[in-house]
């Protein structure tokens, strides 16, 4: 299967997200239960990935946070302000257990790292962070460049300009 058969939309409802498994239950529930009505209040934008069938192949929520400044490691903290950092999170992301492992993951984030630089041009955010549900998540983004908080261990970042050196 090609991931340039997959294309990436805003949420939809019509798109069956009942037979979506991940194989994590809380990502599962979320797309099932909550993503609708938090992607129409406006509490956080999901966005699939859907086949040329339209079948449901993975999905991202994204949604506006903050950081606080002594959350961040001794070095990202240089030249930075001492009050709330804005940043973008990516509250989820995940993929149907039928497509694992031909790169819609990362398909996925580079859509959402994209939405982040617009946030960053047009409202402005200085980094992107995520809360990775196990340690296979945490290697994902550790491999895409994210960063762990000293203090959290499933949260990571990576700063705006590494986006953008890396997809502009």
């Amino acid at each position: 299967m090609n991931p340039l058969d997959f294309r990436i939309i805003p949420f939809d409802s019509n798109i069956d997200r009942d037979t979506f498994d991940s194989s994590i239950e809380p990502l599962n529930d979320y797309i099932k239960k909550y993503a609708k009505n938090n992607h129409l209040k406006g509490i956080g934008k999901t966005f699939l990935l859907i086949d040329s069938s339209k079948n449901l192949a993975g999905y991202y929520t994204v949604s506006m946070a903050e950081i606080l400044y002594d959350t961040l490691p001794e070095e990202s903290r240089k030249k930075l302000p001492r009050y709330p950092i804005p940043a973008m999170r990516i509250g989820r992301l995940a993929v149907d257990k039928k497509y694992h492992g031909i790169g819609l993951g990362g398909r996925l984030l580079v859509d959402a790292l994209n939405r982040a630089i617009h946030l960053f041009d047009e409202i402005g955010i200085y980094t992107v962070i995520v809360d990775a549900k196990n340690e296979s998540a945490i290697k994902f983004y550790e491999h895409y460049g994210f960063t762990k908080f000293y203090d959290r261990s499933n949260s990571l970042f990576l700063p705006i300009q590494a986006i953008l050196k890396a997809l502009k």
